[in-house]
């Protein structure tokens, strides 16, 4: 591999932080996909002499540029025999920042839980559980699963609603960033 070649990798790993899902486990099987559109904005502030960046307009009421978004965010899973759920997410913020996390999740009695046993610093354990219409994710810890999200990002509460979910084929390809990065919510 060549140094240009490696040095792409590492630009294209920094772009996108996620934890990879060991494919061996993640074999072509029944699961779904819960993709959901929200809409924000985002906000940047005003350049010294007043103008805002390109594409954004100054609103008064919130003292700030911005301009609406639209933000897919997914959570694909697969549930193996033994009860366990792989499984990958893929969260935006209006502010443009993005949190994407993979992997494994062992079965509990309330639903699953997701413990990076990688040996980095920072504690990443977050549990999944159903609650009434939804899908929740709950991470343990005020700044947990840091290096799935951009700079200074972290992973927050989040939930999906179960109304977008949908039932498919769940392949490897389906955990990969570019598929959770990407794709775009269906219509």
């Amino acid at each position: 591999m060549s140094l240009w070649r490696i040095v792409r990798v590492i630009i294209a790993c920094a772009a996108f932080p996620v934890f990879w899902v060991p494919f061996s486990y993640a074999s072509s099987s029944d699961g779904g996909h819960i993709c959901v559109i929200e809409h924000g904005f985002f906000t940047a502030p005003r350049f010294e002499d007043g103008s805002c960046p390109k594409d954004t307009a100054y609103s008064e009421e919130h003292d700030i540029c911005r301009r609406p978004v639209e933000l897919h965010n997914s959570f694909v899973f697969s549930l193996n025999e033994d009860g366990s759920m792989v499984f990958g997410m893929s969260r935006w913020t209006s502010g443009g920042a993005h949190c994407g996390l993979t992997g494994i999740a062992e079965e509990t009695e309330n639903g699953w839980r997701y413990i990076d046993e990688s040996g980095q610093d920072d504690d990443c354990t977050v549990d999944i559980v159903m609650e009434d219409d939804k899908l929740v994710i709950k991470p343990h810890g005020h700044n947990a699963c840091r290096r799935a999200c951009g700079v200074t990002g972290s992973l927050h509460k989040l939930s999906y609603s179960l109304k977008y979910l949908r039932r498919q084929q769940i392949t490897p390809e389906h955990f990969t960033p570019f598929f959770l990065y990407h794709e775009p919510c269906p219509e």
